[in-house]
């Protein structure tokens, strides 16, 4: 009886660290694939703030460009006023 005892508490350290060693090992695949995944996310964050830093710089352009468009259409704008006047001016002069 006393070797059935001694075989039995021998197999259950060694099943302990057989579970103990997969469980470490287990572990360690699961923090290198969280690192992992991390980093992707990491890397994919990035590149949305730079594309949205893109996206904020063109949009300034796209801004400045309507801006500029604006004016030129206002100046425009009061060209056209001038020359209308201008042209019914020569108008009264021609019909008086």
């Amino acid at each position: 009886m006393d070797m059935t005892v001694t075989i039995g508490f021998l197999t259950g350290v060694i099943t302990f660290f057989i579970g103990y060693l997969s469980f470490m090992r287990n572990r360690d695949k699961e923090t290198r694939s969280d690192a992992h995944r991390d980093a992707k996310l990491e890397t994919k964050l990035d590149m949305i703030a730079t594309n949205i830093d893109i996206i904020r710089v063109e949009q300034k352009d796209s801004n400045k460009s309507i801006a500029e468009i604006r004016e030129h259409l206002i100046r425009t704008d009061e060209r056209v006023k001038q020359i209308t006047e201008r042209v019914d001016k020569i108008e009264e002069r021609i019909e008086s």
